[in-house]
C-alpha cells in the first residue's frame, strides 16, 4: 500500500554491474517496472575505486542489495522484489538473505552514490 511508502524512508537498492552485461539489462527491466518504491544505485565494479567490489563479485553481477544488505544476484523477480520491499516498509525489516558470493571476503564501504 502507498501508505507504508511514506511512513519509512525510501529504500535504497544498490545494482553491482558493468557495460555490456545482459543479465544486468534484464535485471534493470524487473527494478522499472516499480522504480517509484526505492532509490537505486548503480556501482560500476570494474571502475578502478570500486576495486573491492570487483573482487567480490566480480563473477556473480548482477548482485543486488537492499539497504546494504546481500539481496538477490544473477536474477530478480518482480514477486520477490515487492515482498521485501513491503517487508522493509511495513516494519523495517530487511530478512536474511542466503546466496552472498564470497560471503568470508570483508565487506567493502556500500557507496553512498
Amino acid at each position: 500500500p502507498i501508505s507504508l511508502y511514506m511512513q519509512r524512508a525510501v529504500a535504497v537498492l544498490t545494482l553491482f554491474t558493468k557495460a555490456d552485461c545482459s543479465l544486468c539489462d534484464v535485471l534493470k527491466g524487473v527494478l522499472s517496472k516499480t522504480q517509484h518504491k526505492y532509490k537505486l544505485v548503480e556501482v560500476d565494479i570494474t571502475r578502478p575505486e570500486n576495486k573491492a567490489w570487483f573482487d567480490k563479485y566480480k563473477y556473480d553481477i548482477p548482485v543486488l542489495h537492499l539497504q546494504g544488505a546481500f539481496l538477490t544476484k544473477h536474477r530478480l523477480s518482480l514477486q520477490f522484489l515487492d515482498a521485501h520491499l513491503e517487508a522493509y516498509y511495513a516494519n523495517g525489516s530487511i530478512p536474511r538473505v542466503n546466496g552472498d558470493p564470497n560471503p568470508d571476503l570483508p565487506r567493502p564501504p556500500t557507496p553512498l552514490s
